[in-house]
């Protein structure tokens, strides 16, 4: 699986977190993003590569700084 988002100064997107799915990581492109796992905030530095807990119920994205981040989600 690879899905590369491009996240709008400002957005927020929630990723689906199916049962089968329990090895998924995200790498930030070219900007930092912040990554929300069950509540969880975390700012996450672009070319980081920040590797999802299989147990996630909800996981969100946000850009951050008011910039266009790209974040692929590979699994």
């Amino acid at each position: 699986l690879y899905v590369d988002y491009s996240l709008a100064p400002g957005s927020a997107l929630a990723l689906p977190t199916p049962a089968e799915a329990t090895e998924r990581a995200l790498y930030g492109i070219d900007a930092p993003y912040e990554l929300v796992i069950d509540g969880d905030v975390a700012r996450i530095e672009p070319f980081t590569l920040a590797v999802l807990p299989a147990d996630a119920s909800a996981v969100t994205l946000r850009s951050a700084d008011g910039a266009t981040a790209r974040v692929a989600l590979i699994g």
